[in-house]
């Protein structure tokens, strides 16, 4: 793949330089052209720059106990604290996060229960109704959709907030 300089002058070469009587401005055409690969340019440093902090590994859980978390990737720097609401229901909360980087930036996937024939594992952004945010777990059991305990062996997971 060319640079942005090879491109550039491959344009002034072929095109800008280039004048024919009576023809289109072949300047103001190179010009034109070199805008666009500066545009580019800047269009991919604008994404690449866009980097996230993860928190990715496995969650266990059992009888009445609060999950633990064996971490694969942690780039946050905020305490990670897992709670027990209640049966079936885990809260992840992580310090330094805002409601915006909640509601905005973050992304969170879970995997399946350690038995996905009869019961299931689901992740979402929830609130305690103020201003404190959370990765909600959920674990139910099928059939019947019960929130239980005691479903998540090894059971992976993703959080991801946009810096």
């Amino acid at each position: 793949m060319a640079t942005n300089t090879q491109i550039k002058t491959g344009i002034d070469t072929d095109i800008t330089n280039k004048t024919l009587p009576k023809s289109v401005l072949n300047t103001n055409v190179g010009i034109r052209m070199k805008s666009i690969v500066d545009y580019v340019d800047q269009q991919i440093a604008t994404v690449s720059t866009a980097s996230f902090k993860e928190l990715r590994g496995v969650l266990t859980q059992s009888g009445t106990n609060a999950p633990v978390i064996t971490t694969f990737k942690n780039d946050f720097t905020g305490a990670i604290t897992l709670t027990r609401v209640n049966a079936g229901i885990y809260n992840i909360s992580i310090a330094g996060l805002t409601s915006s980087d909640y509601l905005n930036k973050a992304f969170c996937i879970i995997g399946s229960t350690n038995n996905p024939a009869s019961s299931r594992s689901e992740m979402i952004i929830t609130t305690d109704g103020g201003s404190n945010y959370f990765f909600t777990v959920y674990t139910i059991s099928v059939p019947g959709n019960l929130a239980s305990d005691s479903l998540l062996t090894r059971t992976s997971f993703q959080i991801k907030v946009q810096n």
